[in-house]
């Protein structure tokens, strides 16, 4: 009941408060999916998010969810939850102590990028899930199949997302630690993944879409977002491990990251006392406390992973939910090596206080109010200012794929068709749509030239300009 509580109250506060940043990756799987054609169902690099979130939207249709946007939330904000349950499992096997490891669960729950990410509609949910699993059977006692069963939520997580298989890094240290069995879980874990991408290949892509420049983008995947889909690794230089220690403390604090407008005064205090208090707490037990295998094993899975993502996008925050399973282990560490129980849950529950009313207020209030998502409102002044079957110029993103989603209108990114082949396109249409243009794309190399040769003229109160 306990371990139950510690998911459930979380998921409230998620389902209550669902999000309405809609970040781009969320809302072009609601897209995909809503198409139905089973090749966009499946990502090379997160294989199954998009297929399961297809068949969570399909159960809640008869509940009158007709659009999968709201229904990848609540499935992404159910997979979190579930995630939060096995961590509780984890952290209640370890302490032997309900009540702490709840206090902690929740606060794993409550941190920014967690609660973020968990109501937003995105692939990191199912990662962490199982990497929670497989942690939970590594680490727990000798049990039938103990070592198929972390190789196959290993490959669940690898499934969520490739970055997962960092995990084998840690793991492979435990392994060797406690001398456990690595052929079964090898197996176990190989196995799930190459049946999953076996599956796809030969059942959806081969049919589908299965050949020539598509195949190649596919397998790119976020590698080959370059205007061309070239491969591109998205490294900063040698700056990275400075960014992503920039970016380190908007993993706990939505302080560091409101996109809403200034945070009130109090939240910043609170803030800076919720950071005392952490490093006060973890100084204390560190000085107190010994390097057990426990915190070397999860101070290996932190390392591996910064040293990746200090090479890859170190700000984008997303990618640090998984962050939350080896850094809750260490504040239980931490907290075991207070004697007494009462002070363990007292630390444990301001913890977890400090950082759900902290991020409520700088995370999950502002992204429930649809009025702090610029793009989208003016998307939706721009639908009510234009007529129904105009077409809009866009430099992508964002912008381009709101008109899409949310109105329906026709809208193309000047970076995937040549402004040549657009404009003979435009003047072929009889009767010829009005034609509006994204103010941005004024400094696009792609679309500035074109935009120069037409009349242009700024549209009241909005950041698009109307194109004759």
């Amino acid at each position: 009941m306990i371990g139950l509580l510690a998911a459930a109250i979380p998921l409230a506060f998620y389902l209550a408060y669902p999000s309405t940043y809609w970040n781009f990756d969320g809302v072009a799987c609601a897209a995909a999916l809503e198409l139905g054609n089973p090749v966009y169902l499946f990502h090379a690099q997160h294989l199954l998010y998009g297929f399961l979130g297809f068949l969570a939207w399909k159960l809640l249709l008869p509940l009158g969810m007709h659009r999968a946007l709201p229904a990848l939330q609540m499935f992404t904000s159910v997979l979190a939850s579930a995630s939060l349950y096995v961590l509780w499992r984890v952290l209640a096997a370890l302490s032997k102590d309900a009540w702490l490891a709840f206090f902690l669960t929740c606060a794993a729950g409550f941190s920014a990028v967690f609660w973020m990410w968990s109501v937003e509609a995105q692939v990191y949910s199912l990662g962490v899930l199982g990497l929670a699993a497989a942690t939970f059977f590594l680490l727990s006692e000798d049990a039938p199949l103990r070592m198929r069963r972390v190789g196959f939520w290993h490959g669940v997580a690898v499934l969520g997302h490739l970055v997962h298989g960092l995990w084998m890094i840690p793991a492979s240290y435990w392994i060797y630690k406690r001398k456990l069995p690595v052929r079964p879980y090898l197996a176990a874990f190989v196995g799930t993944v190459a049946v999953a991408y076996t599956a796809v290949a030969v059942f959806v892509l081969r049919p589908y879409h299965g050949h020539g420049d598509w195949l190649s983008h596919w397998i790119k995947g976020s590698l080959g977002l370059s205007a061309d889909r070239s491969l591109a690794w998205h490294w900063p230089g040698g700056s990275g491990i400075l960014q992503w220690t920039q970016a380190t403390p908007g993993v706990l604090w939505g302080t560091w990251t409101s996109d809403a407008g200034p945070v009130a005064p109090w939240i910043h205090g609170l803030t800076l006392l919720s950071i005392l208090f952490l490093a006060g707490w973890t100084a204390r037990s560190a000085r107190r406390g010994k390097s057990s295998a426990l915190v070397i094993f999860n101070g290996i899975w932190l390392g591996s992973y910064a040293i990746f993502f200090s090479t890859w996008e170190p700000r984008t925050l997303c990618y640090r939910m998984s962050d939350l399973i080896p850094f809750t282990l260490l504040l239980m560490s931490a907290c075991l090596v207070w004697p007494a129980r009462r002070w363990r849950l007292a630390i444990a529950g301001c913890w977890m206080a400090s950082l759900g009313v902290i991020n409520f207020f700088t995370v999950a209030r502002p992204l429930h109010n649809s009025l702090n998502n610029e793009t989208y409102q003016q998307t939706l002044a721009l639908a009510r200012l234009t007529p129904v079957q105009s077409l809009y110029l866009t430099p992508g993103g964002l912008s381009w794929m709101y008109l899409l989603y949310f109105t329906g209108r026709s809208a193309w990114n000047v970076h995937t068709l040549s402004m040549n082949e657009f404009d003979k396109s435009w003047s072929a249409l009889q009767p010829r749509p009005a034609l509006y243009a994204a103010n941005v794309l004024l400094q696009d190399p792609a679309a500035a030239p074109w935009l120069a040769h037409h009349h242009l003229k700024m549209l009241p109160g909005l950041s698009w300009l109307e194109v004759s």
